[in-house]
């Protein structure tokens, strides 16, 4: 379990003008639940999820891109991404957000190339229908 932290003393003026701001009606509910979760919650704020240069090199190649072009895509040297593949570095802060994001807008495109508009699954969808990470015509990243 997390130590709770002493609220500051300008901690304490916030919430306590929150509280009055809700009493006199000038905030909703749940603006006001939101500003006193942020400064008295004990969980942790949410951070990006961890990722391995393994899982890096394998979304690399899922999306069919060269470590330069994938550099470029996330305004990154080479180098570095070559160093986050082999585990010599580790992705944190800007560069792990920007991988996760990268990573959740490659799986929504594999499974807009499994499911069609109308419910469909299978190779019946065309191509052409769907955004097809596979380096062909019409791929966009």
């Amino acid at each position: 379990m997390m130590m709770m932290q002493k609220p500051s003393r300008l901690t304490k003026a916030l919430l306590e003008t929150a509280d009055d701001m809700r009493r006199a009606g000038l905030m909703n509910a749940a603006e006001h639940e939101k500003i006193t979760r942020r400064h008295l919650s004990e969980q942790p704020e949410p951070g990006a999820a961890p990722i391995t240069g393994e899982e890096i090199r394998l979304l690399r190649k899922r999306a069919h891109l060269s470590q330069a072009v994938f550099s470029r895509h996330l305004n990154l040297t080479t180098g570095y991404v070559s160093q986050l593949e082999r585990g010599a570095k580790r992705a944190t802060g800007p560069v792990l957000a920007l991988l996760n994001i990268f990573a959740v807008g490659a799986w929504r495109r594999s499974c807009d190339r499994l499911v069609s508009p109308s419910g469909r699954t299978g190779p019946k969808i065309p191509k052409s229908a769907h955004l097809v990470v596979d380096g062909g015509p019409g791929t966009a990243l």
